[in-house]
């Protein structure tokens, strides 16, 4: 079944109001009323919680090839059906999800939570920050 989604926030994952906090959260409520949050984390917390779970790359894969994350799959936000490429992940584990900035990411955590994932983690302000703060990053 396909959820319907309302979206519940008051500025794009806002809800937390600190700007030193290294996780924002986005309210989500499906159609039986249950929350479900979207998850903006800070690169070393990202890192952290990664270990172990599904990890995507939504750049393009030009972008992917010049560095990424270790174990990190690609799946190019650009591309004719690229939501379909997440129907082989397990909705109910949580997935990581990075672009180059958290933007196109942005969009695509909130399509996982409509197609039904239930823990949806983003690298907040994408691979960029991840680079400045000096975490590793694999290259083709």
């Amino acid at each position: 079944m396909k959820r319907v989604v309302f979206m519940c926030f008051l500025t794009f994952f806002g809800m937390i109001n600190s700007s030193d906090a290294q996780e924002k959260t986005t309210a989500v409520l499906d159609a039986d009323s249950i929350e479900i949050k979207v998850h903006l984390i800070a690169p070393q917390l990202f890192n952290k919680g990664m270990g172990g779970h599904v990890l995507v790359d939504v750049r393009t894969p030009q972008e992917f090839k010049y560095g990424h994350i270790e174990n990190a799959v690609n799946i190019n936000f650009y591309a004719k059906k690229w939501m379909d490429k997440f129907s082989d992940f397990d909705t109910s584990q949580p997935i990581y999800i990075y672009c180059k900035s958290d933007n196109r990411s942005g969009h695509v955590a909130l399509q996982l939570i409509e197609a039904g994932f239930i823990h949806v983690y983003e690298l907040e302000h994408g691979i960029t920050q991840w680079k400045k703060e000096g975490l590793p990053l694999v290259k083709e």
